[in-house]
C-alpha cells in the first residue's frame, strides 16, 4: 500500500544525478487509496526497468506520472485478466502522465473518470516514443481518454476500450517524427463531443496508422479522423471487419490539407448509420503536384439510411493535386448519393476507378462525377450493378475548362457507353445523364 515516489538529484539537490533506479521481478504492487501511486521524474531507469504488476489509486491527481526519464522502460503488466494491472479511479488530471519517456508499456488497467472536468486517461507531454497500451479500459475521461500530443516511433493499442469521453476517445499526433501505430481489437465508442480516434500528422517524417478488427460505435464527431497537415507521407490502412457506426459526421474522414502524399486503404469493413457520410475524402491548399490521395476502397459494406443528401462516400478534390481513387467491389446502400467524386481545383488531376460495385441508391444519384475550373478527370466505370429508385443511376458532368476522358469511350453517345459497361435498373429517374464534352484515357490506379 501506499506511494512510490523517485527524483534523482545532484548532490547538491539542484537537478538530476547519475544515479538508477530499478523494479524488478513479479507481483510488485501498489494500492494507494487519495494520492498518487507513483511519482517518477528526472531519473535513470535501469536496464532492468520498473515493473509493476498492479498499480491503484483513488482521487489522485495523477495516478501515475512518469516525466523525463532514459534508460529502461517502465511497465505494468497485470496478469493477463482484466483489471488485474489495477484501476485509476477518478483522478483529477490525468490517470497517467508520461512526458518525455520512451517504451512504456500499460496492461489490463482499468482508468475511470467521472466525464466531469478536464481529466484525461492517459496524457503524454513533451515526446513520447513507443507506447503500448494493451487490454486497457478507459472510460468517462472529462477531456480525451488518450491524448498523445508527439507520438514517435513504433506505437501500439491492442485489445482496449475507450468509451466516454468528454472530446476526443483517442488524440494521437506525430509532430516532430517518424510514427508507425497499429490498432487492433479495440473499441472506441460514444465520445460526447469528438470523435473515436483523431490521428493527426503535422511532421515531415512519414506516418502510418493501421486499424485491423477495431470498431468505432455512436461518436460525437468522426469514428475515425485521419488528417495530414505537415509535409510528410500519411498512409493509414483499415481493414480486418472494422466497424465505422457512428451518430457523428462521418465514419471516416481523411483530410490533406498541405503538401503530403494520402495512401489510404480501406478493406472488408462494415461502415453505416453515419449523420453525413460513411467515407469523406477532402484535400485543399496543396501546392505540389507531387500530392493527393492514393486510395483503394474495396469490399467494404456501407449503409448510409438516413438523411435524404446522406453519402456513401465522398471525394472533394481539390488543389494542386494528383489524386488516383480504386473504389471497387463494395456493396452500398445511400439514401442519397452512393459514390460522389469532385474535382474542383484549377490543376487537379483525378484518375478514379469506380468497378464491381453492388450499389442501391434512393435518393439523388448511384454514381456521381465532375470535373470543374481546369481540373483533369479519367474515369473508369464499368462493371457495377446499380438498382436506384429516384434520379439517376450514373451522373458525369464535365464543366467549365476541364478535361473528363472516359476509359475505353469510343465516341458518341456517353449515356449509351456507360450504360453497356454497367447493369443498371430502370428507376423514376434517368439511367445515366452526362454534360459537357468527353474524350477517352486509360485511368491509373493507386
Amino acid at each position: 500500500a501506499g506511494n512510490i515516489a523517485f527524483q534523482a538529484i545532484d548532490d547538491e539537490g539542484a537537478g538530476p544525478s547519475a544515479g538508477t533506479i530499478e523494479v524488478t521481478g513479479t507481483g510488485n504492487t501498489i494500492n494507494n487509496t487519495n494520492g498518487t501511486a507513483i511519482d517518477i521524474d528526472d531519473a535513470v531507469i535501469g536496464a532492468g526497468g520498473v515493473t509493476f504488476q498492479s498499480v491503484s489509486t483513488s482521487g489522485a491527481f495523477d495516478g501515475i506520472r512518469v516525466q523525463n526519464v532514459t534508460g529502461g522502460t517502465f511497465s505494468v503488466t497485470g496478469t493477463g485478466s482484466a483489471g488485474s494491472g489495477g484501476t485509476l479511479n477518478d483522478p483529477t488530471n490525468t490517470g497517467v502522465t508520461l512526458k518525455n519517456v520512451a517504451g512504456a508499456s500499460l496492461a489490463y488497467m482499468n482508468i475511470t473518470g467521472d466525464g466531469d472536468g478536464s481529466d484525461d486517461g492517459i496524457l503524454g507531454i513533451g515526446t513520447v516514443t513507443d507506447l503500448t497500451v494493451d487490454n486497457v479500459v478507459i472510460s468517462d475521461a472529462g477531456d480525451r481518454g488518450i491524448q498523445i500530443p508527439d507520438l514517435r516511433g513504433t506505437s501500439a493499442i491492442t485489445n482496449t476500450t475507450v468509451s466516454g469521453s468528454g472530446s476526443d476517445n483517442v488524440q494521437v499526433e506525430a509532430t516532430s517524427g517518424a510514427l508507425d501505430l497499429d490498432v487492433s481489437g479495440s473499441t472506441f465508442q460514444n465520445a460526447s463531443g469528438g470523435s473515436g480516434l483523431a490521428f493527426n500528422s503535422r511532421t515531415s517524417s512519414a506516418v502510418s496508422l493501421v486499424a485491423a478488427a477495431t470498431s468505432f460505435l455512436a461518436n460525437n464527431q468522426q469514428g475515425l479522423a485521419a488528417a495530414s497537415m505537415g509535409e510528410g507521407p500519411m498512409a493509414v490502412t483499415v481493414t480486418g471487419n472494422s466497424q465505422l457506426n457512428t451518430n457523428g459526421v462521418n465514419g471516416l474522414w481523411v483530410f490533406d490539407s498541405l503538401n503530403s502524399v494520402v495512401t489510404l486503404s480501406v478493406t472488408g469493413s462494415t461502415i453505416q448509420d453515419n449523420v453525413d457520410n460513411g467515407i469523406h475524402l477532402w484535400n485543399n491548399f496543396s501546392s505540389n503536384a507531387a500530392t493527393g490521395f492514393r486510395a483503394t476502397i474495396d469490399n467494404n459494406t456501407i449503409r448510409q439510411d438516413t438523411p435524404a443528401d446522406a453519402r456513401a462516400l465522398i471525394a472533394d478534390l481539390r488543389g494542386s493535386s494528383v489524386n488516383r481513387l480504386a473504389i471497387r467491389n463494395n456493396d452500398s446502400e445511400s439514401a442519397g448519393f452512393g459514390f460522389n467524386v469532385r474535382a474542383t481545383g484549377t490543376t487537379t488531376d483525378v484518375d478514379v476507378t469506380i468497378s464491381n460495385n453492388t450499389i442501391v441508391d434512393s435518393g439523388v444519384s448511384s454514381i456521381t462525377l465532375d470535373s470543374e475550373m481546369s481540373s483533369v478527370v479519367c474515369a473508369n466505370i464499368t462493371g457495377n450493378t446499380i438498382t436506384h429508385t429516384n434520379n439517376t443511376g450514373i451522373d458525369v458532368g464535365q464543366n467549365q475548362t476541364s478535361v473528363f476522358n472516359l476509359q475505353g469511350y469510343p465516341g458518341g453517345s456517353v449515356p449509351t457507353f456507360l450504360g453497356g459497361q454497367n447493369t443498371i435498373s430502370t428507376g423514376d429517374g434517368s439511367d445515366v445523364v452526362s454534360t459537357g464534352t468527353f474524350g477517352a484515357a486509360t485511368c491509373t490506379l493507386p
